[in-house]
C-alpha cells in the first residue's frame, strides 16, 4: 500500500488541486469464510469546493 501525505494548502492555490489524494488503494475484510479483498488498486482525490461521495455494497461481502 502507498500512502502519500500531502503539504497543508494554503487559501491561494487554486481550487483544481488535490487537498487528498489517494493512490493504490487495497481493503480487505474478515468475513467467516476468511479474507475478502473488497477494493484493489482504487484511486482518487478530492478537490477543494468540490464533493467527493464514497459508495459501497456491504451485501456483496455478507455471502
Amino acid at each position: 500500500m502507498m500512502t502519500e501525505i500531502l503539504e497543508p494548502t494554503s487559501r491561494t492555490q487554486s481550487a483544481d488541486q488535490a487537498v487528498l489524494e489517494v493512490k493504490g488503494l487495497d481493503v480487505d475484510i474478515r468475513t467467516p469464510k476468511g479474507i475478502v479483498r473488497v477494493v484493489s488498486q482504487v484511486g482518487f482525490s478530492a478537490r477543494r469546493g468540490k464533493t467527493l461521495a464514497l459508495l459501497g455494497n456491504l451485501a456483496a461481502v455478507n455471502r
